[in-house]
């Protein structure tokens, strides 16, 4: 993929990936030209786009997996792209799967510490108890309910959570009489019904599914109770920069190879693009920890905050 990348001219080979690592373009065309002498008729640049459409094509089957096939269309959502490579290839992933917005955080490279640091504690609890949700007894369930919070948030104290600082979230697992499978139907436990809890569970499953029997029998399988430590959440400062235009954020101008070629292509500084900045692509931008390659047909914009948003208009 570096390799690819580098020939592609998307990577630059003058300026040290994250400070140290300098990478040799001619050891990435000698590593290219090995896979080429096997498959004959492909110059090294069409290969190297291979090979990143061929990634690309692995990135969006693991998303479908996590949208479609659990019922959610993946252009309703923002693509967020992070890590040291994810912005390099967040735009294809994105066309292939029909979104038109890319989040590309500040340091995106840290962005995972950053989470880690962010996120709230989290302690699962579940129970089973199956039985036909028409023969549930919602006072038992309640009782179980505060059980299984009793303990968990018994659990946060010795953590050193207050109580103002906890969040409890109860659901359950629930499915058609017969089936091998449960959808996960979000309560309120002090004020559950029935009736709600076999509305919710039928509209997920016509959601997830494409198919629901509101006439069908309803089994519960299984209680469960997420509890959350809160954490404090990091103040995140505007975005500042010492910079007012665009050429003064301007690297270079490099000939980066895109589906039908070589175009010339702006590369910006990230930290030196002015404050609410707008350009189209196709343009890199460098950071110390990520390169964004954004493609033609394509606009970036600095929110308030320094996040890049990339955008598309929708067909």
């Amino acid at each position: 993929m570096t390799d690819a990348n580098l020939l592609l001219g998307r990577i630059s080979a003058s300026r040290p990936l994250g400070g140290t690592i300098r990478l040799d373009p001619a050891l990435a065309r000698e590593a290219i030209a090995r896979v080429g002498a096997r498959l004959p008729g492909l110059d090294l640049h069409q290969l190297a786009e291979g090979i990143i459409r061929i990634a690309v094509a692995r990135m969006t089957s693991s998303i479908r997996e996590i949208t479609i096939q659990r019922g959610h269309d993946p252009r309703d959502f923002t693509l967020v792209a992070f890590g040291g490579a994810g912005p390099m290839h967040a735009t294809p992933v994105a066309e292939e799967l029909g979104i038109t917005r890319i989040l590309v955080p500040g340091y995106p490279g840290n962005f995972s510490a950053l989470g880690l640091l962010a996120s709230d504690i989290k302690h699962d609890a579940v129970r089973t108890q199956i039985g036909r949700l028409s023969e549930a007894g919602l006072d038992a369930l309640r009782a179980a309910f505060h059980e299984m919070r009793a303990g968990v948030a018994a659990q946060l104290a010795e953590e050193g959570f207050e109580p103002h600082q906890m969040r409890f979230d109860a659901s359950l697992d629930v499915r058609y009489l017969g089936q091998a499978f449960e959808l996960g139907v979000p309560v309120d436990q002090e004020t559950m019904t029935a009736r709600a809890i076999a509305r919710d569970f039928h509209r997920r499953h016509l959601e997830t599914y494409g198919h629901a029997d509101e006439a069908g029998a309803v089994e519960i399988v299984n209680l469960r109770l997420t509890a959350y430590g809160l954490v404090p959440k990091p103040d995140l400062p505007p975005y500042r920069s010492e910079t007012s235009t665009h050429a003064e954020a301007r690297i270079e101008g490099r000939r980066v190879y895109f589906q039908d070629g070589f175009v010339s292509c702006p590369v910006y500084q990230r930290e030196r693009l002015p404050a609410r900045a707008a350009f189209d692509g196709p343009a890199i931008v460098e950071e110390f920890g990520a390169t964004t390659v954004l493609f033609p047909g394509w606009r970036a914009s600095l929110d308030q905050f320094g996040n890049l948003l990339l955008q598309r208009p929708a067909p």
